[in-house]
């Protein structure tokens, strides 16, 4: 009597099977129908864009835009000047309301600079005249959407990740003494952090 196996969605009969290289034919199929292999590169974020050009372009000192969310980035923490290539001075670390104040004030003080720049760059977009918020939790995915880590962002864009922490996002919480944050060494967020904890934030705007 003839019996029959299915191997990898192939119904193969013992006959089929008989031969000293008909069971590693039939792994080698299961294997390449089933998917075995692994997609996930396992590669930090410094080596990748070494190699890989990013979507992300300059639109200013300071500035990066995204061609593909039409989003404009600063290229610091809220808290930090660009200079020259280098975000200079301490992230702004502190609580949800206090972030949130900071954004505030940084839309109506003009002695706030957030982008000091030596070479002349006259006629480019200024980042004082930017309505800068922070981004939601979908914006953060924007960025962390790339096959490697530590941190999961373009590193050639953005100059001082924080990897040891998460960042705040202005995607609502649990509750209201909850708010969204996100982790940027690893892309992992979470909807239940509490709005006194200290957290930096990224500043993001709509290019229109």
């Amino acid at each position: 009597m003839q019996k029959r196996w299915l191997i990898g969605g192939i119904i193969m009969s013992n006959r089929a099977l008989r031969g000293p290289c008909t069971w590693a034919v039939a792994a080698v199929l299961a294997a390449a129908l089933t998917g075995c292999g692994d997609d996930t590169v396992d590669l930090a974020c410094s080596d990748y864009f070494t190699t890989t050009a990013s979507q992300l372009t300059e639109k200013a000192p300071g500035i990066l835009h995204d061609p593909e969310t039409d989003l404009l980035w600063f290229r610091c923490n809220l808290g930090q000047t660009y200079v020259d290539g280098n975000c200079v001075g301490e992230a702004l670390d502190s609580d949800f309301a206090s972030i949130l104040a900071d954004l505030e004030a940084l839309s109506k003080d003009d002695s706030i600079v957030l982008v000091s720049n030596t070479a002349d760059r006259s006629g480019k977009l200024d980042a004082s005249d930017i309505n800068w918020r922070v981004p939601t939790e979908g914006e953060y995915d924007s960025l962390t959407d790339v096959p490697c880590h530590s941190p999961k962002v373009d590193v050639t864009g953005f100059l001082d990740i924080k990897t040891d922490t998460y960042y705040w996002s202005s995607s609502e919480g649990k509750n209201d003494t909850y708010a969204c944050a996100t982790r940027l060494n690893d892309g992992l967020r979470t909807c239940q952090t509490k709005k006194t904890n200290r957290n930096p934030t990224l500043l993001v705007a709509s290019a229109q």
